[in-house]
């Protein structure tokens, strides 16, 4: 009976990894989880809501990371430069401009292409631990100047803006992760998708092929300035305010990183299931161990480059292999 139970599961594992980037079942199982969040809402407690809300942003910035880290190779640690733009983007049309947070959030989308489209320009040119250092660099300068500005934006003191409710902040997030996840579908199934992977394979060759490869890089950090932006913004709505030092924050990027390295790097379901795996693992040690959270996760992040290198994704993958070379 036991090894019924192990083999069907096995089997259904299996099925599952084979099928993976058919379109039928990857939109059937968003369709799934789309309708069971929906359904799951109304009866949850306020911090299951929120933990679930934490895992949708963190699936969004985790396919947003993808898309130009993940797809072209050009590792980035300046996510939280990106959050931080589309939250105080927002924040900055909501008290000086007076317009609402709807209006406000197509206004962070626009700000964020022009300032994503502006930095790849500059940023694309270097590769490697430089372009990584680099995205680093501008992450932590962007967190000095809003500090230092004290005149509208209210630097450390903070500034305040409007809160929405907990329910209008898990719909926002669910269709930021809903969207971003679909776009890092449709991009890897691409002619666009398989570019960018030839970028991250030998950029030198598709040079000597003619082909520029910024036409490429650029359009895929501008996406992900797009969705991080966005997610940011969304962020400091569920939030109320804004402090550099929250929105700026490298804390945001490490479990950006830990999620995809444990998903699976480069893989459409990789940020899902990593989100879904740390983030209420996050909660439960910044409510038990709020001096040492950031310590723990960087020790993580190390464990988890050493011992799981290409993320669950590629364990699953890796296993189904094996397993029909066997002649199953």
């Amino acid at each position: 009976m036991g090894k019924a139970g192990v083999g069907t599961a096995s089997e259904l594992i299996g099925r599952f990894a084979a099928e993976i980037d058919d379109r039928r079942m990857f939109y059937g199982l968003l369709a799934s989880a789309t309708v069971l969040a929906a359904i799951v809402q109304p009866f949850a407690s306020g911090l299951v809501v929120t933990t679930l809300y934490f895992i949708f942003m963190y699936v969004a910035l985790a396919q947003a990371w993808n898309y130009i880290s993940g797809y072209t190779g050009y590792g980035t640690f300046g996510p939280h430069a990106f959050i931080g733009l589309g939250a105080y983007a927002l924040g900055a049309q909501v008290v000086y401009l007076d317009v609402s947070w709807p209006v406000a959030l197509v206004g962070v989308a626009i700000v964020a292409v022009v300032v994503g489209a502006v930095l790849g320009v500059i940023l694309l040119r270097i590769s490697g631990i430089y372009f990584a250092i680099a995205t680093l660099l501008v992450a932590e300068g962007m967190r000095l100047g809003f500090l230092a500005e004290t005149t509208y934006m209210q630097g450390s003191i903070g500034l305040t803006i409007v809160r929405l409710s907990s329910i209008e902040v898990y719909a926002l997030f669910g269709v930021l992760a809903l969207a971003s996840t679909i776009i890092a579908y449709e991009t890897a199934t691409s002619e666009f998708g398989l570019r960018l992977m030839a970028i991250r394979e030998d950029e030198q060759a598709l040079r000597t092929l003619g082909v520029n490869p910024l036409r490429y890089k650029l359009p895929a950090f501008v996406i992900h300035a797009v969705i991080t932006s966005l997610a940011g913004a969304v962020y400091a709505l569920s939030l109320g305010f804004l402090f550099p030092d929250t929105f700026f924050s490298i804390d945001l990027t490490i479990t950006i990183l830990l999620i995809v390295i444990l998903g699976g790097i480069s893989t459409v379901w990789g940020p899902v299931i990593g989100a879904l795996l740390l983030i209420p693992l996050q909660e439960g040690l910044r409510l038990e161990f709020p001096d040492l959270h950031v310590l723990i996760f960087g020790v993580a992040l190390v464990a988890l480059v050493i011992y799981l290198p290409g993320g669950v994704m590629s364990k699953v993958k890796s296993a189904v292999e094996k397993r029909h070379s066997r002649g199953m």
